[in-house]
């Protein structure tokens, strides 16, 4: 009976350990560089931008950004893309704000971002970042770092 016992014991801990598993948070860093371009529309700043970049978890990815400042706020809200090489995305939002620098063609974004999801090994992942980034006005060119958490990907 002891047996019968702590072989059901091990079992509901299996079963109710998993989701705790998939759930464990590790380091999600990296570095992206992009292009970006902006067109006002009434009362907001619509961004488009695409790049690359590499991450922990993620590997050498290519990203697409799409965002829409409130020029009245001056806060944005972003949708993030990434791709793997071998194809799995992972999916983000953010919100964020822009800090003018002494020189009036350079900006520091920094953005707060929650990953949404994704495909392949990232199809529910989840976690936080901040996105810390240089924006050359002039030429729309904007790299940076970013360094958070994201649900352990080998943990699926």
């Amino acid at each position: 009976m002891k047996t019968i016992n702590l072989l059901a014991a091990m079992s509901l801990i299996a079963v109710f350990a998993s989701p705790a598993l998939a759930s464990e948070q590790v380091p999600f860093k990296g570095s992206l560089a992009m292009v970006q371009t902006g067109e006002v529309q009434g009362g907001f700043l619509i961004v488009e931008g695409s790049g690359s970049g590499n991450a922990t978890q993620l590997g050498r990815f290519a990203m697409t950004y799409h965002e829409q400042v409130d020029l009245s706020t001056g806060i944005g809200v972003a949708t993030l893309s990434f791709v793997a090489a071998n194809g799995d995305g992972l999916s983000a939002s953010s919100i964020g704000h822009a800090t003018p620098t002494p020189d009036p063609n350079i900006l520091l974004l920094e953005e707060v971002a929650t990953i949404t999801g994704g495909t392949g090994r990232f199809a529910s992942a989840t976690g936080t970042f901040t996105l810390q980034r240089v924006l050359n006005l002039t030429t729309g060119v904007s790299s940076g770092l970013f360094s958070g958490t994201i649900s352990n990907p080998g943990r699926r």
